[in-house]
């Protein structure tokens, strides 16, 4: 990596994933040099997960932690690591690990060799490879979710729910002051504005596997559903 990353990954209730998550990562980024930073952002947890993060923080020094004890959502959390976050290039993941470490490296290569200010990784293109599949109705609901994101703001990006996403930090500060979703539809927020923008966007596909202990339930579809109501009928001035 010739630029500096730093990759956020927000966290609510992670202690039984977080380490394994942890470790996978830590690891494959040292194989590409020393600089990077992994930030946790504990998103008002009330298990182990502060603990399990602090202790690791301690063994490996590229690992900063952010802990917070009200619930900020996905896009809170992620807001909240950017005043700390000392990279170049600013990338964020799930906490459960399930989009492959080796992977986030390949979308940072796109940005750095071929000039693109955000590379999402991606589930449903071309030479994705899953290697456990989501159950009938979590999938029912995602490619659901996806047409109504086409529908209502006419990405053409065919998974903007993923857990791998880079964008250059120029990107990120230019899309901030019209961030105004911080739950799970931040990411629909985000890359609508960098559209809007003008920012050169790719969707790669992407190694992903399906990791049990999911958050998100049919209360959080519902709300995602709303928040992309509201999204739609804001006044955009860009």
């Amino acid at each position: 990596m010739n630029s500096k990353l730093s990759v956020v990954i927000p966290s609510f209730n992670e202690e039984e994933r977080i380490r394994d998550t942890l470790d996978k990562y830590c690891e494959c980024f040292s194989q590409h040099g020393n600089n990077w930073e992994i930030i946790v952002v504990m998103d008002g947890c009330n298990d182990h997960t502060a603990r399990i993060v602090s202790d690791f923080s301690r063994k490996r020094s590229e690992v900063k932690f952010l802990e917070f004890s009200e619930r900020l959502g996905k896009g809170g959390a992620f807001l909240a690591s950017l005043p700390y976050a000392k990279g170049d290039l600013i990338g964020y993941i799930d906490a459960d690990g399930s989009s492959v470490a080796s992977e986030l490296i390949k979308l940072v290569t796109y940005v750095e060799s071929e000039g693109w200010q955000g590379v999402i990784g991606s589930r449903w293109v071309e030479g994705a490879e899953i290697s456990e599949n989501q159950g009938f109705s979590r999938r029912f609901l995602s490619r659901g979710l996806n047409v109504w994101v086409r529908v209502l703001f006419g990405l053409r990006f065919k998974d903007t729910q993923c857990g791998a996403k880079v964008f250059t930090r120029e990107l990120i500060e230019s899309c901030l002051p019209h961030i105004t979703i911080h739950g799970f539809m931040f990411d629909v927020n985000l890359l609508y504005v960098a559209t809007k923008k003008g920012f050169k966007i790719k969707e790669v596909p992407l190694k992903w596997r399906n990791v049990s202990g999911s958050k998100v339930g049919f209360s959080n579809m519902l709300m995602m559903f709303w928040d992309m109501c509201r999204l739609r009928l804001k006044r955009w001035r860009l």
